[in-house]
């Protein structure tokens, strides 16, 4: 099974290496274990590159579930197949190429459920409140890949919190959002009303920054826009537990 991800690496041979530049370094960091069915995420913390390229490799005939997120930078895998899962990155920086291996065993006698830590911060007491229905409404929905797509979403509004600092109103924040929404999943979300529970949870939790009336943005506001989307990011990610 190889599944490479469209990417830069394409192009990469025909780039000039720089005598001068700095070379490339390739890094991969997660689990090496997991039970069938985790939600795997491996990251590339330390890695030097303009772009990302993957691949992975199983057991023949798999049809493992995986994708990467912001850029290519995060991949999240998921397998019920139990066997050896072969991750190999790819970057490019000034013409130059570096690779690096990861190994996954997925086996019965793994770590346990989702060995992979939510990797956006708690929220405060009172956000948590906020968000808590955004997880219970994302963690009964009926569809396979939910459990991914939950993982989507909080990437999603991981970008959307870290562009608050620079949104001039609400409403353009508000159009983040939706655009943000739509470059990671184009019209194929929101099928057959199975995520009306969620939205109305989402959209609750952000009237209380982003009212519907378009508004200036001052930096105060720019903050708990920020906190609000950074808890609905955490929360979306817990419904993928």
């Amino acid at each position: 099974m190889r599944k490479p991800l469209p990417c830069f690496l394409a192009a990469a041979v025909f780039l000039v290496a720089a005598a001068a530049a700095a070379a490339p370094v390739a890094k991969i960091t997660g689990p090496t274990e997991s039970l069938p069915g985790d939600l795997v995420v491996l990251k590339t913390d330390g890695t030097v590159g303009a772009g990302f390229a993957w691949t992975v490799d199983g057991p023949d005939g798999v049809d493992a579930r995986w994708f990467a997120t912001d850029g290519g930078k995060n991949v999240v895998f998921a397998a019920r197949t139990p066997g050896r899962y072969l991750f190999v990155l790819a970057v490019c920086a000034d013409g130059q190429v570096a690779q690096t291996k990861h190994v996954l065993l997925n086996q019965e006698n793994g770590p346990g459920p989702n060995p992979t830590p939510n990797p956006y911060p708690p929220p405060s007491a009172a956000l948590r409140t906020l968000v808590d229905p955004v997880t219970a409404a994302l963690g009964g929905i009926p569809r396979p890949d939910a459990k991914a797509v939950n993982v989507r979403l909080a990437a999603v509004f991981h970008r959307c919190g870290t562009a608050a600092a620079d949104a001039a109103s609400t409403g353009a924040l508000r159009q983040k959002i939706i655009d943000e929404g739509r470059a990671e999943f184009g019209a194929d979300l929101l099928d057959a009303g199975q995520y009306d529970r969620a939205e109305a949870a989402i959209e609750a939790a952000l009237r209380e920054t982003l009212t519907l009336e378009n508004r200036a943005m001052d930096a105060d506001l720019k903050a708990k826009a920020a906190a609000v989307l950074e808890a609905i990011a955490w929360a979306c990610w817990e419904a993928s537990r």
